[in-house]
């Protein structure tokens, strides 16, 4: 009982405990504008990894639609960045899809072919990106 004794004695004589300071202001933070706060968990680079090469992205190539093969964590706004960053281009809508992985056989001996993450990326009018 001695322990609230203490607090009862505090509350009477009018003292303040240093633990609450409620007259002093809190210090706000400073605000960053969105762009600077926000942190690149890629960059260029590694967002893509390459440009997925088969007849159908080629032919689509040609009405300004582009195939890449990303990073399983990449997103589409991380793409669009990544696009734009490293071929200098301007970039109109981005669809990220993941294609699942494949039974493969060899013989008797199965196993399976990894799945990955693409992003079909559809360009301004007038931009091109050569992939060759």
């Amino acid at each position: 009982m001695a322990f609230f004794n203490k607090f009862l004695k505090r509350r009477k004589t009018g003292e303040k405990s240093e633990a609450s300071k409620k007259d002093e202001p809190i210090p706000t933070p400073e605000k960053k504008d969105a762009r600077e706060a926000r942190t690149v968990k890629f960059g260029v680079s590694p967002a893509i990894k390459r440009a997925h090469i088969t007849e159908k992205s080629n032919s689509a190539g040609e009405r300004g639609t582009y195939t890449f093969v990303v990073a399983s964590q990449a997103n589409k706004s991380e793409v669009k960045r990544a696009v734009e960053a490293k071929y200098g281009v301007l970039v109109r809508r981005v669809n990220v899809l993941s294609m699942p992985g494949k039974v493969r056989r060899r013989g008797r001996q199965v196993g399976w072919k990894s799945g990955f993450k693409k992003a079909v990326v559809v360009l301004q009018e007038g931009e091109r990106i050569d992939t060759q």
